[in-house]
């Protein structure tokens, strides 16, 4: 989105509008696509223009996924490895989670391999294992899982948001480039 001609607020509206007609991806791939007129101003941030675009939005349910559908052709093998774990009663560290590891690591060609719970347990056990000193930066992308930040932030260290790029919604190089100081000691370059 950019704030050339019409103004900002007008042209979240518009892709508010856009939403509503004809449906998230068409919407954003018109709002993004779309080519500027010469001298355009630069771009409002990626990140506020989506966050303001779902604002506006109105508050409706959005299916995402349907479970039962996604697992039925598996159903017979997920409620087998159901029944093993719970008769092994090995939920943590078990011989499934093992086996799991030892693949994974053959896959990857990795000497360890640590499997985690969640997302967040990763990625706080991965800026553990880097020894930061309280109050060193992390970049992370803006447009990310709240558990990015979280991470960074439950270890004492501070997050710094840069944008991303429009195309891939990844982090933005040239952003990385320009947020390192001395105190930045990690970037995490989140990939959605």
């Amino acid at each position: 989105l950019r704030t050339d001609g019409l103004g900002a607020t007008t042209r979240l509206v518009q892709a508010a509008e856009r939403l509503r007609r004809t449906g998230l991806a068409r919407a954003a791939q018109a709002t993004l696509g779309a080519a500027e007129p010469a001298g355009a101003k630069p771009p409002v941030s990626l990140a506020t223009s989506v966050a303001l675009v779902f604002v506006l939005l109105p508050p409706e349910p959005i299916a995402l996924l349907d479970l039962a559908a996604e697992h039925a052709p598996y159903q017979a093998e997920l409620d087998a490895a159901w029944q093993a774990m719970v008769q092994e009663a090995a939920f943590i560290q078990g011989p499934a989670v093992g086996q799991f590891a030892a693949e994974l690591g053959a896959q990857l060609g990795g000497a360890h391999v640590i499997p985690c719970a969640n997302g967040t347990d990763a990625l706080t056990l991965s800026l553990m294992s880097l020894n930061l000193p309280a109050g060193a930066e992390v970049i992370v992308p803006a447009f990310t899982y709240v558990a990015t930040l979280e991470a960074a932030a439950l270890l004492g260290l501070r997050p710094v948001l840069v944008d991303v790029l429009p195309d891939t919604f990844n982090i933005d190089p040239a952003a990385v480039r320009a947020a390192l100081t001395p105190r930045t000691g990690a970037v995490v370059a989140v990939h959605l």
